[in-house]
């Protein structure tokens, strides 16, 4: 699956480590395009798209919007285990 725009539309972010669960996936996708502002009619778009195929064509539809990003991947998961430690010790 090739990006479904020009100029290619983006966000930070991997499907690396999150629960395989299509669902789970998607809200992953619109959870990281949120956190960067992105446009939401794209993000609208990628998820519509991703949903008219079968699993497969999720994953490399959501891959294709998906630009990695080591250093940001990182934060986001100490953010929640941050996060997952705080609500467990309260």
């Amino acid at each position: 699956m090739a990006n479904l725009f020009t100029p290619p539309f983006y966000v930070k972010g991997s499907l690396n480590g999150i629960n395989g669960n299509a669902f789970a996936l998607l809200s992953h996708f619109k959870q990281q395009a949120s956190r960067q502002d992105a446009d939401q009619s794209k993000v609208d778009e990628v998820i519509s798209r991703a949903m008219k195929g079968d699993y497969g064509h999720l994953v490399s539809t959501l891959n294709a919007h998906l630009e990695e990003d080591e250093e940001y991947q990182q934060e986001f998961l100490d953010e929640d285990l941050e996060d997952e430690n705080a609500e467990f010790w309260q």
